[in-house]
């Protein structure tokens, strides 16, 4: 059974590797987001060997790559961290040096990389939460059909560098929950400040990660603090230095003097929102928006901003039904879990456990399923991470003055407690024995939707 589970596994990575393969190939150079501006980072970090500028003039000595796309005139994407462009830029620079139409799709590839990473950390943590058949495939298949998920990962993106620390993230926080270590605390840290040095948007993370600690065994707190601090604080010098240079942490583009926005025809085409407003927006015009939660759950599952597509009504029909299941399975199991007693919940878990195979057993005894405890405290997590995240995109829309801005990818460092409670309370309003056939369909049609998305809805705006 474990090897046939295995072979599924092996098998949805490998349609999802052919399917990047052709997507990377296929989708025109720029169409992801701010393509343009993470190659033109690259260029300035090979032709300068120095970090760029955010607002200053973009000076390329020798790039070809200038003949083949527009690199900005403007260092517009200088404020994101260093880490994801450090660790492209030996593969950029060697394959640069042959073709730099080499160089983009090489990079391209590596987000392909990136994203096996991703699902392959996915995989190991679902595991260790619930080693029911076929739930791990059926959960990684969710995150690798996930259409926006496909567009993100085949091209250039600092996301897919971070997305894949947050999931390895997520997988050691899910072994300390079930069995506390100083290695897993010190990979924790390790971990969150490679995510601070990828991406600012990763800063809520922390919330998550404290609250867990700290109701999990607050009289360690000191080790935590020991073993994290270092980590944090070397991560914290770019933001140092971002302060020192701009006055905080991360400069927006509505830093960026009106002058230069309007002079500069990339930054005029595609933020022109930027210009046009006609009074300030703060937070509270978007808290209190109810199109806002929409978009931002519109965005996570496919909205395709620089094709101006997205998923079609039917799709996002079905995926809010199955979401609106999934919330009714958890609503169902927590009720019926407050109205069972300990005894009654401990002997109905012996039962199933004897029932299943000695082997299978012993390792759902010992290795598997979450105690009652580490549930909670990674549903608070979750929660608490999700409402931070939240928060922190509603400060950059808010800054920015609209709602395109409530980008759901942002949330892909969740990916695996979205899914895993999603899939969870699905599985909750079946009876067990109709869970193998449900996951199977389930991940039939979830290869069945991405493919549609790719021929039907984006394919269509490219060509």
């Amino acid at each position: 059974m474990k090897s046939r589970l295995y072979s599924v596994f092996c098998l949805i990575l490998t349609v999802f590797v052919v399917k990047q393969f052709f997507w990377s190939l296929t989708l025109p150079l720029g169409t992801g987001p701010d393509e343009f501006g993470h190659l033109s980072y690259l260029q300035f970090l090979l032709e300068h060997h120095t970090l760029p500028i955010f607002g200053q003039a973009t000076l390329y000595d020798f790039s070809n790559l200038q003949a083949i796309i527009p690199l900005p005139t403007v260092n517009w994407i200088a404020q994101h961290p260093p880490l994801y462009y450090l660790f492209l830029t030996p593969f950029y620079a060697l394959s640069s040096a042959i073709n730099p139409f080499l160089a983009i799709y090489l990079i391209r590839i590596i987000s392909t990389a990136l994203a096996l990473t991703t699902l392959y950390g996915a995989y190991k943590a679902i595991r260790l939460l619930n080693p029911a058949p076929l739930f791990a495939e059926t959960s990684v298949a969710f995150i690798a059909f996930l259409p926006m998920f496909s567009y993100l990962t085949a091209t250039v993106n600092n996301d897919n560098l971070l997305i894949a620390l947050a999931t390895w993230l997520t997988y050691f926080l899910i072994k300390e929950l079930q069995n506390s270590s100083p290695k897993n605390i010190s990979i924790i840290g390790i971990l969150f400040a490679l995510c601070l040095l990828t991406k600012f948007i990763s800063a809520p993370l922390i919330v998550g990660l404290v609250m867990i600690l700290l109701l999990k065994k607050p009289k360690n707190l000191k080790g935590y603090a020991a073993r994290w601090l270092p980590p944090i604080l070397l991560a914290s010098l770019w933001y140092f230095r971002n302060f020192a240079l701009y006055g905080r942490l991360q400069p927006e583009l509505k830093d960026l003097p009106f002058t230069l926005l309007s002079q500069t025809p990339e930054l005029a085409l595609n933020f022109p929102e930027i210009l046009h407003q006609s009074h300030p927006y703060n937070l509270f015009n978007f808290l209190w928006n109810d199109r806002f939660p929409l978009e931002i759950y519109k965005n996570f599952w496919g909205v395709f901003g620089t094709l101006s597509t997205q998923l079609s009504a039917a799709q996002y029909f079905l995926i809010f039904l199955f979401t609106a299941i999934a919330m009714l399975g958890l609503i169902k199991a927590f009720f019926k879990h407050l109205k069972s007693s300990k005894g009654h919940v401990k002997s109905l878990q012996n039962r199933k456990i004897s029932s299943l195979p000695v082997t299978q057993a012993h390792n759902s005894q010992h290795h598997s399923y979450l105690n009652k405890k580490s549930h909670i405290l990674l549903i608070t997590m979750s929660l608490v991470t999700l409402f931070a995240m939240s928060i922190k995109i509603y400060q950059i829309s808010a800054s920015r003055g609209f709602l395109g801005a409530a980008q759901g990818r942002y949330m892909f460092i969740l990916l695996i407690p979205v899914f895993y409670f999603l899939l969870l309370g699905f599985a909750k309003i079946f009876p067990p024995h109709w869970h193998t056939k449900i996951f199977t369909s389930l991940i039939i049609l979830l290869v069945a939707n991405d493919f549609f998305s790719i021929f039907f809805i984006i394919l269509p705006q490219v060509f």
